[in-house]
Order: C-alpha cells, then sequence, then structure tokens
C-alpha cells in the first residue's frame, strides 16, 4: 500500500499528464516506480539523474 493512501490515483495521473506535455517518454509504469522508489527513500536528485542517464541512452525508435 502507498504512502500516499487514497489520492494515489490521482497523483499518478496527474503525473503522467505532467510526463505526457513534457515528452519525457515516462509511462504510467515508471512513474509509479519512481515514486515507489521515493517512499521507500531514494534520493530524488540521485534518481533524476539516474533517469536522465536512462533517457539518453534509450533507443530511438
Amino acid at each position: 500500500m502507498s504512502s500516499l493512501g487514497p489520492h494515489y490515483d490521482y497523483i499518478v495521473e496527474g503525473l503522467t499528464d505532467i510526463s505526457d506535455i513534457l515528452d519525457s517518454g515516462l509511462s504510467k509504469e515508471q512513474i509509479e516506480s519512481i515514486l515507489k522508489l521515493l517512499e521507500h527513500g531514494a534520493n530524488p536528485s540521485s534518481l533524476a539523474a539516474i533517469i536522465k542517464e536512462l533517457i539518453k541512452e534509450r533507443p530511438l525508435n
């Protein structure tokens, strides 16, 4: 269970919408994984740096 409680789905949908607007390429599932990592104490700056590197290394379609 998420510590975000009853607002979890609303938060995920909002973040997914923002991700789509910014054309980040992150899926809803990836955003949910990021939230779980943050809930478990991952450092946001470190996580952002890792995500940026993964996006750079992603093959173009």
